[in-house]
């Protein structure tokens, strides 16, 4: 998603302020929308359901510090079925099959942290992300390069 293409259906909840606690802040998002089709596939264009989510923390005792956890699920409208289709944020995070087309459900799933020096005017972000559901635990533990995303950066 960006700001070159046009707004979608959606409804959000989130956050306009962090919250404050002993042991750092605290911000989040969920967002649920209805994405439509193109016209340029050669799918038919069905609508999409999106759900998404963003949660990021603060630790009060290291400054500029923050960890994050992101999470979003596409399905196509014919495949939603009952009422937690809409919120799955609650779903495992492994499916009975990886293969194409087996799964109903297309799911990004990333951790980030980013550390922020202001005096030194630099900062460090790092982040990890998986673009498919692994079969179980298992699976993802000999196979974490699957599906997975990374940033590099060069001086290209």
């Amino acid at each position: 998603m960006s700001n070159t293409a046009p707004g979608f259906n959606h409804i959000t909840l989130n956050t306009v302020r962090p919250i404050k606690t002993r042991i750092g802040s605290f911000e989040g998002q969920l967002i649920g929308g209805r994405l439509e089709g193109s016209g340029f596939t050669e799918k038919p264009d069905d609508w999409r359901y999106l759900s998404g989510m963003t949660f990021s923390y603060q630790p009060r005792w290291v400054p500029g510090l923050v960890l994050g956890f992101t999470r979003s699920l596409q399905l196509y409208s014919s495949h939603i079925k009952r009422i937690s289709d809409y919120i799955p944020f609650f779903k495992g995070f492994t499916s009975k099959s990886n293969e194409p087309g087996q799964t109903q459900t297309d799911q990004l799933a990333s951790i980030y942290s980013r550390w922020l020096w202001k005096d030194a005017n630099a900062e460090i972000y790092l982040e990890y992300s998986r673009g498919d559901h692994s079969v179980n635990l298992r699976d993802y533990t000999l196979e974490p390069e699957h599906t997975r995303a990374s940033k590099n950066f060069d001086n290209e």
